[in-house]
């Protein structure tokens, strides 16, 4: 039986593309391989571009302080407990829409994640790709492209800034 992979970028999938996840699935007659990535450097520069202005300095030089204080590697294991106890809640709603579900936590850059897992798991038939709220319009362009170029699976990008659009992205051939 082929696989849908759901990739997500962040802690935990939004509602409705993991609902778009098992809907496939269930079509398809596929299991779900949920990868949940954590990327602390990323969360990190898109908390600090956020972070702009009088408002909000006071706010960044304490977060500043705890990056600095607890490193990346603190602020990803916290990251990584909480993707850890959203993954648990999602297979109980796989086995009710009666998708055979499993998950995977990786701490990586998205793309490198997402085609090592690929690359190691030949039931991959589809990848979907939550990009999560933390990436720019533009930097999830230039991700989808770089995945898109190395994957073996056609992509679906899944973008939450455009309310949920999904993009279909043809993998190369």
């Amino acid at each position: 039986m082929g696989k849908v992979l759901l990739a997500v970028n962040g802690a935990a999938p939004s509602a409705k593309v993991f609902r778009y996840a098992l809907d496939l699935c269930g079509k398809i007659r596929a299991g779900l391989s949920v990868l949940q990535i954590i990327d602390a450097a990323e969360y990190a520069r898109s908390f600090e571009k956020r972070s702009h202005g009088a408002g909000k300095a006071f706010e960044t030089a304490f977060m500043a302080a705890a990056f600095a204080e607890s490193g990346e590697h603190e602020y990803a294991k916290t990251l990584m407990k909480k993707a850890e106890k959203n993954a648990q809640e999602l297979i109980p709603q796989s086995r009710k829409a009666g998708v055979d579900c499993t998950v995977s936590l990786g701490t990586g850059k998205v793309d490198k994640e997402i085609l090592h897992f690929v690359d190691h798991h030949p039931e991959i038939v589809l990848t979907v790709l939550d990009s999560g709220d933390e990436i720019e319009a533009s930097s999830r362009n230039n991700l989808a492209a770089r995945i898109k170029k190395r994957l073996g699976v056609p992509l679906v990008l899944f973008d939450r800034s455009r309310g949920g659009k999904n993009s279909h992205l043809a993998a190369r051939d």
